[in-house]
This record gives C-alpha cells, structure tokens and sequence, in this order.
C-alpha cells in the first residue's frame, strides 16, 4: 500500500481530469439523420434517452446509427400525432404497424422501422423485453407533461431544489419516469392480453404528492444509486459542460430558470456518478485499488473501505474523503474517471499483449508519455497532441502551458507499470 495514497491519488485524478478535459472539447451527436435533425430540442432530448435504454451489450452503430433513425421517427409521429393518452401511444407508436412490425422469426422481440438515407428499410429492436416496457413506460407518462423530459423534471421543482444531491434528484425521477416497475424478463407484447394489465399499471402510475413520501422513494433507491450506469451516463451528456446534448440540446429545450440554473451548475456536475462499465471497473481494479489496499478510512461518523468491487461506488467515497479529510472540493470530480472507458482497452488491456505501452507509451507509467511528447522530447509542440490521441483516442490541440503530461504528474502513479519497470 502506499505511505501516501491521497497526494498520489491526486496525481492520478489530474491525469484523469485532464483527459476529461479533452474527451468534451469537442463534442459531437452520435445521432446523425434527416429526421433527427427536424426536431426541437425538446424531441431530440427524448430520441436520446430512448437511444440509451437500449444502448446496452450491442455496437455504437446499432443503438445510435440505427436506433437513432427509428427513435427520431417515432418521437416525430409521438410529437405531432394526436396522442393524449397511454392507450394512444400503444395504437399508434407501440402496436404493429408503420412504425413496428412483427419480429423475424429468429427474433422474440416487435421491431421498429425506419428508412436509411437510401429509402431502404432498416430494422432495430430493443436487446431485451425489458427495455420496450421502459420505452413504453416513458412515452405513456411523457404525455402528461407535454411529452417533454424537461417539462417532467420541471414539474418537481420544488422538491429536487431541496437537499445537496440535485443530480441524484434529478436521476431518481427519470429512473422513475423509465425503470421503475417495469417486469424484466418479460416481452410486453401490445397486442397481447398483457396490453391491458400494462395499460393499467402505467395509469397507476403517479410520483407521490407527498414530499416526505416522495423523498422515502429516493432514498431507498440512492441505496443502489450505484447500479443504473445507461441512467447515468444520459444524465451526464445533459449536465457536462461541453456535451453537445447539453450545450446544444438540452440549454435549448423548454427549461424553467431553476431547471437551468441546476444543469449550468457545476456543483450539480459533481454530484453524477460514475456510469460504473465494466472498463471503468477494470480500471479501477488495477489503478485505484492498489492504492488504498483494504485498509479503512474515516467518513463521516464511520470508518469506511474506500474501495469497493463497485468503481462507481469507490470513487464516490473517495472523493468524499478527500473532502472531509482536506476541507476542500477536490478540483476533480467522480465522472470524470470515464475516459477510462477509452483508456482501459487502448492502455491497460493492450500492455497486456504488449508491455512497452506500459513501460513507454503509458501517461501513467514510468516514462509518464514523455516519449510521445514533442515538448517532453525538446521539439515544438505539435498542432495536437499525440498522448490524449494515443491513450484515449481524443483529438484536442497540444497546450504546454499547465499540462500534467509535460510536467510529469503522471509518472509511475500506476502500480503495474511501475512494478513493469522495475522487472525490466
């Protein structure tokens, strides 16, 4: 374990916050069609969040290409159709028709439908019964409010402005609005005997009006915040600076000015978890771990293992220790600990076929990326920089001035990498 496990876990955090820093410089819409594009901002919000139900054990391509195209076209005809009910979303949007039709034979699961750019029909159905039961569950209570994610999160105002946990607020209500009493394991079938008995439980549906009935519920789900990393990450695109959904899509849907003065926060970016993949988990395993060993530290009233199997759940506690044990608010915060999502395969799972990228390439390992870096090597620097490129994949212009690569922060902050240099 290490003697001083915060200063180097600091060091490690910079690392991490820098990458960050660049994964959002330029951020783009992974949705890219015609009709996506004729949306107000209110619906190309909703075909996002629709994108990431699904996005889960399948390629990019497939839940933001192709579920991109046939969730753009059911929110059009969802927005401008005459749909004022749940049993209206179920006839026009959710039975086989137009938008849906039977699945193929191999299949167990209702397709939508859409056109590629070429007119040809393409398919894409959710992986898992579960996931059309959310879909269907949001879009039967959007309807009450103004088929707006905005407008539904506006609408509790009064209760998430309370506390200081505005982002798990924010989270509870839209895991309510899509994963809360959902059947898993089970094909919704609409045309089924199930449509009615779902009809019913949509209807039943409604966020207590109590406040103090209303925080129980988020309470007792914060107990396993950890565990909702599609519900996270959605949220996260919303509230980062520099997200294309949160700089161009969701500051321009319908907001209150309490809304917006929640998602401009940076105390509210702050308090988003981790979205906690396997690759963050890896990470953490081989980063984070080693650096805090089993041994307990104090939390609040209590002595508390920092880490955990959870990577989620690990850097919260860590960043909450850090806060009470230096009575400041770290410059780093937990999400930014998922560019290990880029990170992990193309630095940790790559120097396990082939050590140099440890040992030589690696801003974490012993030659901290020097080798790599123009400014590092003596040259000029270059138009951009070959480190954030080759650990994460980000293209971000090179700036000397504060960079922790040039200053060598990173160096043998990894316990592999370190322990690789000293077997060589």
């Amino acid at each position: 374990m290490n003697s001083n496990p915060l200063a180097q876990f600091e060091r490690l955090a910079r690392i991490m916050s820098w990458l960050d820093k660049a994964r959002w410089s330029n951020s783009q819409s992974p949705i890219r069609n015609e009709t996506f594009d004729t949306l107000e901002p209110d619906g190309q919000l909703l075909v996002h969040w629709l994108c990431y139900i699904t996005d889960r054990q399948r390629p990019f391509e497939q839940a933001w290409d192709t579920g991109g195209r046939v969730f753009s076209r059911l929110v059009k005809t969802y927005l401008h159709a005459t749909i004022d009910s749940a049993e209206d979303v179920m006839n026009q949007l959710l039975c086989r028709g137009d938008l849906v039709r039977e699945p193929d034979k191999d299949a167990t699961i209702d397709q939508f439908l859409a056109k590629d750019s070429t007119g040809k029909h393409v398919t894409y159905a959710p992986r898992y019964p579960v996931d059309m039961e959310s879909i269907a569950r949001a879009l039967c209570i959007l309807v009450d409010y103004g088929k707006s994610l905005t407008q539904f999160l506006a609408g509790q105002e009064d209760w998430w402005q309370q506390g200081d946990d505005t982002a798990g607020r924010l989270a509870f209500l839209l895991y309510w609005l899509t994963y809360s009493d959902v059947e898993k394991g089970r094909y919704p079938n609409f045309e089924s005997n199930r449509r009615e008995t779902f009809l019913q439980k949509v209807g039943e549906a409604k966020l207590p009006e109590s406040v103090d009935e209303l925080t129980q519920q988020y309470e007792l789900w914060s107990k396993g915040r950890y565990g909702h990393k599609r519900l996270w990450a959605a949220l996260r695109d919303y509230l980062k600076p520099g997200s294309y959904f949160h700089e161009k899509v969701f500051l321009k849907a319908r907001l209150t000015k309490a809304l917006r003065t929640a998602v401009e926060s940076q105390e509210t970016i702050r308090g988003v978890e981790l979205p906690g993949d396997q690759r963050n988990n890896v990470f953490c395993k081989r980063v984070v771990h080693p650096l805090f060993s089993d041994k307990r530290y104090p939390v609040g009233a209590r002595n508390v293992q920092l880490v955990t199997g959870n990577s989620s759940q690990s850097l919260r506690r860590i960043y909450n220790w850090v806060i009470e044990r230096s009575g400041r608010i770290p410059s780093w915060y937990p999400e930014q600990f998922d560019v290990t999502f880029e990170f992990t395969p193309k630095m940790c799972d790559a120097a396990q076929i082939n050590p140099d990228i440890c040992t030589k390439v690696c801003p974490l390992g012993p030659s901290r990326g020097k080798r790599l870096c123009l400014v590092e090597s003596g040259g000029e620097p270059a138009d951009l920089c070959p480190v954030a490129f080759a650990a994460c994949g980000y293209i971000v212009e090179c700036e000397p001035e504060g960079c922790p690569v040039c200053e060598g922060v990173g160096q043998c902050v990894c316990p592999t990498g370190e322990s690789s240099a000293h077997e060589r």
